[in-house]
């Protein structure tokens, strides 16, 4: 199964968000559908927190490559 992209986990939880102003929605579905936006929007947070740690670690790559080394 392909991974989904930060950007379709976005779409999907705007869409769940648009799904739950209907006003004629059940409160079962209301939650059902909450819990699947906020599985989104975690699974999001989380390839978000991921980039971050590469990104760091590409920066700390490059500055120990513009360090004068000793010798």
């Amino acid at each position: 199964m392909k991974e989904e992209t930060f950007e379709a986990k976005l779409a999907h939880a705007n869409r769940v968000l648009e799904q739950l102003m209907d006003t004629e929605i059940t409160l079962e579905e209301s939650v059902k559908l909450y819990e699947a936006g906020l599985g989104s929007i975690k699974e999001a947070q989380q390839l978000i927190d991921e980039a971050k740690v590469k990104i760091t670690t590409i920066e700390q790559g490059e500055q120990r490559l513009q360090e004068p080394s000793d010798g």
